[in-house]
């Protein structure tokens, strides 16, 4: 089956700004050891952040009526028995209760913003210091490492026992989860980079001063999705690290990694597939920027909003996403990249320009019904 072809890349993408100038980031293939300790460190980071604002934006929530927090405490580990009297102390101190108020009330987005950013650097450094690893919030599950081996397979328990092995020997920290998942993800990686016809990509994302910042991936493997019975493609994710967060980094990467995807595929899979994707069903950033880009959420046939395992699934045709909020903005901002094959250093670059109309799949046979 054709899917992506290039081989050991780098992309570069050049992101112009309000004031004239133009940023660049760089996404890199993930093929040296030693990052795997740098990239675990931001995964921390994250889940630490990802779990404070989720503490955050439940309780403020529940203060406003739209949420129980003690029935909610039973389905998410981060508001367990064992933090949930501490977390409401916390909400309790009058400044704290003042922030949640004002940000209930105001209609300012950009007010909101930093109401939640400044409560959630407080909650971040309680989460750190009292929240298990294992109860923390990981809105990209990849990132999260299988602790109990008595419900894992044979062969992921042999996994896990090499990989800790191999981590020991590279000087890597055996005992740390975020190296263990990283390390998981490393080796997927070699993995992915070795076939013939390629299908998948994890690339290293390092901002304008080659600084690691974060982590992209996407796929562009044919699989038969379960519920609406018909073939997906464009599998992706991403993590920034919460410093790199709010520059409108997340909407160039998937903008120029979906492009890219399309761009080297075979036209009749592309146009015969759906792009898929997940986010956690508490995760209100990522649902976001999935109807930015033009996907719809699977739901019953009495409109109920089907969640699997925690998971939301989202769905896009080709002309549905390349005709998207998503890149119509990355269009009119003028974001264009370039690829490199590291291999042979050519290189081209290409702007993103509205793409041209492409086939949209017959659904009629599809158990395909959709929400905005």
């Amino acid at each position: 089956m054709t899917v992506v072809k290039p081989h050991d890349i780098t992309i570069s993408i050049d992101i112009p700004q309000p004031d004239g100038k133009t940023e660049k980031i760089y996404l890199q293939e993930l093929n040296n050891i030693q990052t795997v300790q740098e990239l675990a460190n931001i995964s921390r980071r994250v889940a630490i952040s990802d779990t404070a604002d989720l503490i955050f934006r439940l309780f403020a929530k529940s203060q406003n009526g739209d949420a129980d927090i003690n029935k909610l405490s039973g389905r998410i580990p981060c508001l367990g028995k064992k933090y949930i009297q501490n977390l409401q102390e916390f909400f309790a101190q009058p400044n704290n209760t003042k922030i949640i108020q004002e940000y209930n009330t105001s209609n300012d987005k950009k007010h909101k913003r930093e109401l939640r950013k400044k409560i959630t650097n407080t909650l971040s450094d309680y989460v750190s210091k009292n929240i298990s690893t294992q109860d923390m919030q990981y809105n990209f599950s990849k990132f999260k490492y299988k602790y109990d081996s008595e419900f894992l397979s044979i062969k992921d328990q042999l996994s896990h026992a090499t990989n800790r092995i191999f981590a020991k020997t590279m000087g890597l920290k055996t005992k740390d989860p975020f190296v263990m998942a990283t390390l998981d993800i490393w080796k997927d990686c070699l993995e992915k980079r070795s076939q013939k016809n390629r299908e998948a990509y994890w690339m290293l994302v390092y901002d304008s001063n080659h600084k690691l910042i974060g982590m992209t991936f996407i796929s562009s493997k044919v699989l038969k999705d379960k519920f609406i019975n018909a073939n997906i493609i464009g599998h992706s994710g991403q993590i920034l690290d919460p410093s790199a967060q709010g520059h409108g980094y997340v909407s160039a990467i998937k903008s120029v990694m979906i492009d890219f995807m399309y761009d080297n595929m075979d036209d009749k899979i592309a146009s015969d597939s759906f792009f898929a994707t997940t986010c956690d069903e508490f995760n209100e950033n990522s649902q976001g920027l999935q109807r930015k880009s033009g996907a719809k959420l699977l739901q019953d046939k009495n409109g109920n909003i089907i969640i699997d395992k925690g998971k939301m699934h989202w769905y896009a045709t080709q002309d549905e996403i390349m005709n998207s909020e998503l890149m119509k903005r990355a269009t009119e901002q003028g974001i264009k990249y370039t690829v490199t094959h590291t291999s042979n250093h050519n290189s081209y670059t290409k702007n993103l320009n509205n793409p041209k109309h492409v086939i949209i799949p017959n659904t009629k046979d599809y158990n395909y019904e959709r929400i905005y």
